[in-house]
Parts: structure tokens; C-alpha cells; sequence
């Protein structure tokens, strides 16, 4: 019996530590997937969404002009 009551005080403890230490979930950011590709913060995204998803806003984000242009070698400095 004295066992019982120290590991239930024990569990106990461990659910309000636990509890006070868990911080709020942000809801996970979902995009489409057009390929659309821009920049923003010197960083080349996908597309607007998944630059927005990453914390920038509309006047931080440009299009890319790419039609021709190899995909994986575009960088910020071919904006229009």
C-alpha cells in the first residue's frame, strides 16, 4: 500500500510537470503544389504559399521569371 502511494503522487507529478511544460501547437501550414516559383529573403521557394508558410508576407515576395530556366539553378537575381 505505501508503494501504491508513492508511485501515484510520483505519476502525479510527472502529468503536471509535463502539462505546465507543453507549449501550443501551431497548425501545421499546407500548400499547393503549382509550381510557381519565387523570392523571398533571398531564398527561392516553390511558390508564394510555401514562402508565406516560412513566415514572409506579399510585399516580401517576388515572382521568378524561369520559363526556359533549369529549375534547380534559379536564385533570387533572375526577378522580373
Amino acid at each position: 500500500m505505501r508503494y501504491y502511494k508513492k508511485t501515484a503522487a510520483l505519476i502525479g507529478l510527472v502529468l503536471l510537470i509535463g502539462c505546465k511544460e507543453k507549449k501550443e501547437e501551431e497548425a501545421p501550414c499546407v500548400c499547393y503544389l503549382l509550381y510557381a516559383p519565387v523570392c523571398a529573403g533571398g531564398k527561392v521557394f516553390d511558390n508564394d504559399c510555401m514562402a508565406r508558410c516560412e513566415g514572409y508576407t506579399d510585399d516580401e515576395i517576388t515572382s521568378i521569371k524561369w520559363e526556359g530556366q533549369d529549375p534547380e539553378n534559379l536564385n533570387c537575381d533572375s526577378t522580373d
